[in-house]
């Protein structure tokens, strides 16, 4: 898994965060013009502000997954990019920190929101958790209902790249979606309407019922009692 340093981002209102540690860059080493701006009396110690935000650099190297949990740990997020300006600022901050890469937020996996409980990620209006423990379609089902959800539906193109994304960081290549088939009839499992299709291959036999995600393809049909890793999602205001 691919392992780099991280930029986090303060959304909003700087919340309380925790003692520096040694792994992040001095504050001192941004002051000064054209440089990471000095902070502003609403972003906490260690942190430098940009336009509204409030941006760290972390210099301890971590997982894309590990980073956003530790950004959420400080009460922000793996940081997003609003402009060319912007972007140039945050190269700037890896540069003065004797790095060349850093991970950002970008259309990954998005932070957990409030509403969102530990171990699952927002995207949308909904959460979602990756289940790396391959089990078959209707035990996966079954798992998902038991944290109170579904298998995954799929809304839109964004939406599955982003679960794309969920299973590449997890290391797998494969995983199992909420559709199946039913009287010749694709349909979602949470009575979502199956409205946006994306196809990489379709069986057209009638044992192959079940629906599944591929990391760098469309998605594809199989046997419903094949052991895959799964996504599962709920409704944000269930969580």
């Amino acid at each position: 898994m691919k392992t780099v340093l991280l930029l986090s981002a303060l959304l909003y209102a700087a919340l309380a965060v925790p003692a520096e540690d040694n792994h992040e860059a001095s504050a001192q080493e941004f002051e000064g013009a054209d440089t990471p701006q000095s902070r502003f009396s609403f972003c906490p110690d260690g942190w430098f502000s940009y336009g509204s935000r409030c941006f760290k650099f972390i210099n301890s190297p971590k997982s894309w997954i590990s980073a956003e949990e530790y950004c959420n740990s400080l009460g922000g997020n793996l940081a997003s990019v609003a402009n060319p300006r912007e972007y140039s600022f945050l190269q700037q901050m890896t540069q003065t920190a004797g790095r060349t890469t850093a991970w950002l937020g970008a259309d990954t996996p998005q932070s957990r929101f409030s509403f969102c409980p530990d171990g699952w990620f927002s995207y949308g209006s909904r959460c979602f958790k990756f289940i790396n423990s391959p089990k078959s379609w209707i035990s996966a089902e079954e798992y998902c209902n038991s944290l109170g959800g579904n298998l995954a539906s799929v809304a839109n193109p964004r939406e599955y790249s982003f679960l794309q994304q969920m299973t590449q960081t997890a290391g797998r290549t494969t995983a199992w979606l909420g559709g199946f088939r039913l009287q010749n009839q694709w349909l979602w499992i949470d009575r979502e309407g199956f409205y946006y299709t994306n196809w990489y291959s379709q069986s057209s036999s009638s044992s192959y019922s079940c629906l599944y995600l591929q990391s760098a393809y469309g998605w594809s049909n199989t046997q419903c009692t094949c052991s895959y890793p799964f996504i599962c999602s709920k409704n944000p205001f269930g969580c």
